[in-house]
């Protein structure tokens, strides 16, 4: 089962900023159960693949993220992080929100 409550999915205006709240969100656990539910949520294949982008991501520079099971990993030039965060920077200048002109 996922940790998300229904506090982490409409979070208040100062609830946004809660750590706490984010690792809810995108969360391995949220992930998968997505990945589960789309079909029958009609969720976006897009939208699936975003939530585990920014999980990874948020793993990757939230080292103090008392729920995250992995070592983080020690940055160095040539390291796999940089190559990660690469990709998903490439990813995330493709998108374009419906209804804006850029």
């Amino acid at each position: 089962m996922t940790r998300l409550t229904h506090t982490a999915v409409f979070p208040k205006v100062l609830q946004r900023q809660s750590v706490l709240l984010v690792c809810k969100v995108f969360d391995d656990k949220t992930g998968a159960e997505f990945e589960a539910v789309k079909d029958s949520l009609e969720f976006q294949a897009c939208t699936v693949k975003s939530v585990k982008m920014i999980t990874s991501w948020f793993q990757m520079m939230n080292v103090k993220d008392r729920y995250s099971y992995k070592k983080s990993q020690r940055w160095t030039f040539d390291c796999d992080n940089f190559k990660k965060l690469e990709c998903m920077f490439n990813v995330v200048s493709t998108y374009r929100w419906n209804g804006t002109g850029s």
